[in-house]
């Protein structure tokens, strides 16, 4: 789909107000939205020259206000808008199926989630009904669980959680339930065996575990995830070490893609060296109705301006066309806008467009996109 009939669907699905912005919109160049007409040429350019540069709002989804998944998307909201005629904003979804639901539901073009729910929803396997036309754009930092219990529960090895009050389930980002289980399972336990809770979002479970209703947490978190920081300073807490041998019994029952994360020691007040916990890596994914040159426009600025990235946040430098393309054997396609800026840099492979093709192939070609 091009610019100018995504564009026009987009004012579509506004109709209501769609009549009066035209008009506007044509005699000024522009609308409260920030479009600039689909693409056409600007007013005083109608015999010229060069068209009008592209001003698109574009809304980025992303986990629940003062998660890392937040900070990081605000981060690269600003550098976008900064940096370009694009015009972004910022929707907290509260998790990364909720993410991936935004994008279906059009109530966000594109965002930030983790691995695992980028490939069930791409898939549409549960918790999602059918597939969601999503692509990747870029990939970045793992984030992952970490089970943190209050020191006063006594608790301090998963084996430890048996009839105690556990949050560890959570409807926006199921994959929460798909490690807690592994993990029970690990120590031969079910959830049947703990006191399960389920929360809304990472501030939920903080305020829980600060008020003593619960006895431990799994909580979604990067390297530097500042819930956590802010949650050890302020009360007694334990980071629950899970040793290497428990650790890949964990992963081998998650999700293809989990990986281990190291955590540096010191990172947080009180954590055991040493530290790990599994998770998925961070991926930034669009629409696949998201027009090519939007998608090229947003990669191609967010990897130009490396130092601003990392500014945002101590994980911003892991945002790299490295660890975007290292692992050929990649579950969801990539958006044909940022292959383009990959193939500019010379790094897109035959091996990548293989497994490109393969995956397309599997979804039905270009599944999922909206007709033109």
């Amino acid at each position: 789909m091009d610019v100018t009939v995504w564009m026009k669907w987009k004012r579509w699905a506004t109709v209501v107000t769609a009549g009066l912005l035209v008009s506007s919109v044509a005699a000024c160049g522009g609308g409260s939205n920030g479009a600039s007409g689909g693409g056409q040429p600007a007013a005083g350019n109608a015999g010229g020259s060069a068209p009008a540069k592209l001003v698109q709002e574009v809304r980025m989804g992303t986990s629940s206000s003062g998660s890392d998944y937040y900070v990081l998307t605000t981060g690269m909201s600003n550098i976008i808008n900064k940096n370009t005629q694009l015009k972004t904003s910022v929707v907290a979804a509260g998790g990364s199926d909720a993410t991936a639901r935004a994008i279906a539901d059009n109530k966000a073009d594109m965002g930030m989630l983790n691995l695992w729910s980028l490939t069930n929803a791409f898939q549409g396997k549960p918790p999602f009904d059918k597939p969601v036309p999503v692509r990747q754009v870029l990939d970045g930092q793992p984030t992952g669980y970490y089970l943190i219990a209050r020191a006063a529960s006594g608790i301090q090895t998963p084996a430890d959680l048996k009839g105690k009050r556990l949050i560890g389930k959570r409807p926006a980002l199921q994959s929460i339930d798909e490690f807690t289980a592994a993990m029970l399972s690990a120590y031969g336990m079910t959830t049947k065996d703990v006191n399960l809770i389920s929360t809304a979002d990472t501030n939920e479970a903080i305020q829980a575990l600060e008020q003593g209703t619960v006895d431990a947490a799994v909580l979604p978190g990067g390297v530097d995830a500042p819930p956590q920081q802010q949650l050890a300073e302020n009360t007694p807490v334990r980071f629950v070490p899970i040793p290497d041998d428990k650790l890949q019994q964990i992963i081998a029952h998650m999700t293809n893609g989990a990986v281990v994360v190291p955590i540096p020691d010191g990172k947080y007040k009180g954590q055991p060296n040493n530290y790990k916990i599994a998770g998925y890596p961070s991926v930034l994914a669009a629409s696949a109705n998201l027009p090519d040159d939007v998608v090229y426009t947003i990669t191609k600025t967010l990897m130009e301006h490396p130092s601003d990235l990392a500014a945002v946040y101590a994980t911003g430098k892991e945002w790299t066309l490295q660890n975007t393309l290292a692992n050929t054997q990649f579950a969801v396609p990539f958006h044909p806008g940022a292959i383009k800026y990959f193939k500019e840099k010379g790094l897109w492979t035959d091996q990548l467009q293989q497994r490109q093709d393969e995956l397309l192939k599997q979804a039905g070609g270009a599944a999922g996109k909206a007709p033109a």
